[in-house]
């Protein structure tokens, strides 16, 4: 969009680091990028092993509980997104692009 002059006309997104990606949110060429959040992953991760571990079963459909995160719910093949992408945008890319 920055080299053919589409900025404002054409909105680009989708998964990046913000660190990579601060000069087009920067310039205008996109309003936003996401990002999986390492954080609620793994906090994600350890609440279900606990429920596993606790003998908790994982078969399609089961639901459970991951906290502060919410609820998941395994499809047919036992997997279930564990936490929501994290969006930067203009009000907080500055400060995660010096992290990630």
């Amino acid at each position: 969009m920055t080299d053919q002059n589409l900025i404002g006309k054409i909105n680009v997104t989708g998964l990046a680091l913000p660190s990579e990606f601060k000069q087009f949110i920067d310039n205008g060429a996109s309003q936003a990028v996401a990002l999986w959040n390492p954080i609620d992953l793994g906090y994600s991760a350890i609440y279900l092993a606990n429920d596993l571990i606790k003998g908790e079963e994982a078969k399609p459909s089961a639901v459970f509980s991951i906290g502060r995160v919410g609820e998941i719910t395994l499809d047919d093949t036992n997997s279930a997104p564990m936490a929501a992408p994290f969006q930067f945008d203009k009000s907080n890319i500055e400060e995660f692009s010096k992290i990630y």
